[in-house]
């Protein structure tokens, strides 16, 4: 797979960001397909960086909007509620405005490790 580069932020330092091996092609060519692919190895540092490598990917479809795809982040982590609220909204709050009119966009789903 490519090595993209991708900035925090659309005025910040570029960052080379490698999507990590254990990233499916079936994955990363659905990510492509939505229109998301340049974000996306920004998106999996993101998410590394704050939850670390616990995570899962996956594309699925919004049971309401028929056209509609998600990019879910399905992170474990601990903490009290506010530091994991804390994760989640620096999570959304870094992110990039990523959707397409292909209809696709970036999701986090947090669960509490046992």
């Amino acid at each position: 797979m490519n090595i993209s580069t991708r900035s925090l932020d659309t005025s910040g330092p570029l960052l080379a960001v490698p999507i990590p091996s254990t990233v499916s092609a079936d994955i990363f060519a659905e990510v492509a397909r939505l229109g998301l692919g340049d974000h996306f190895p920004f998106v999996v540092q993101l998410t590394r960086d704050l939850f670390g490598e616990d995570f899962e990917i996956s594309v699925e479809q919004d049971p309401e909007i028929g056209n509609w795809f998600d990019v879910v982040f399905t992170v474990q982590t601990r903490g009290t509620m506010d530091e994991i609220l804390d994760k989640n909204t620096l999570w959304h709050r870094r992110l990039p405005h990523a959707t397409t009119d292909a209809g696709g966009a970036f999701c986090l789903s947090i669960a509490e490790r046992s």
